[in-house]
């Protein structure tokens, strides 16, 4: 028997063994990243009222999601 067959189906197997192991890892990694650091800080988030996105709308004074515009003008050319 050639050992660089033996060599090159071994080498094949172990790169699907591999790509499968990758995959369950990378899958099992992203949810403990998610449990640990990004579900705390959105339910903290929740907790003390912060609502980034302004998605409460009083109902009684608002009647769509529509952010009121300031007729003021902008300096733009001094930005920073």
């Amino acid at each position: 028997m050639n050992p660089r067959k033996l060599l090159n189906n071994n080498f094949k197997s172990l790169k699907i063994f591999g790509y499968y192991l990758l995959d369950i890892l990378c899958k099992f990694l992203l949810s403990i990243l998610f449990i640990i650091i990004f579900q705390p800080v959105a339910l903290l988030m929740k907790f003390f009222g912060y609502d980034p996105l302004n998605k409460k709308m009083n109902r009684n004074s608002q009647k769509s999601y529509r952010e009121k515009i300031s007729k003021t003008k902008k300096d733009f050319k001094s930005t920073y």
